[in-house]
């Protein structure tokens, strides 16, 4: 990992569309490079290793959460580029 990503980690404005993301590893660790487009959603759950085989199997059975949070993504950004085309449309964000 470099120190880029500890020196700006946060690479976009809160007040506008995301327009870049920090690059990410096989491991989910973030790497030097951006990407210039949004981050699409995804969960990204950290399992520990278990130190015993046995283990493995247990661990797996609880957090089989992978097809609700794949569902939830999809979702996500599906919602996401509604918008997107909305905004492409000619509509504007409203200031409350």
């Amino acid at each position: 990992m470099s120190d880029q990503f500890f020196k700006k980690p946060i690479l976009n404005s809160p007040y506008h569309r995301p327009t870049h993301h920090w690059d990410l590893d096989q491991n989910g660790i973030p790497t030097s490079k951006t990407i210039r487009e949004r981050r699409p959603a995804s969960f990204i759950t950290p399992i520990p290793r278990p130190r015993k085989q046995k283990a493995i199997q247990q661990t797996l059975d609880v957090f089989d959460t992978h097809s609700k949070n794949g569902e939830l993504s999809l979702f996500i950004n599906s919602i996401r580029d509604k918008v997107d085309q909305w905004l492409t449309d000619g509509h504007k964000w409203v200031k409350a």
